[in-house]
């Protein structure tokens, strides 16, 4: 179950570091955001 959560993160961090060069990362951040937020909650 762990092995498989960190695949997620990993998954999770390549898409960080590619949107970090996107013009779009304004509206990403903010749906991350909103994503990690729900994740500390749960």
């Amino acid at each position: 179950m762990s092995s498989c959560h960190e695949c997620t993160l990993g998954q999770r961090y390549n898409m960080w570091t590619n949107k970090l060069s996107s013009p779009q990362i304004g509206k990403w951040l903010k749906k991350e955001m909103e994503f990690l937020s729900l994740e500390i909650v749960a």
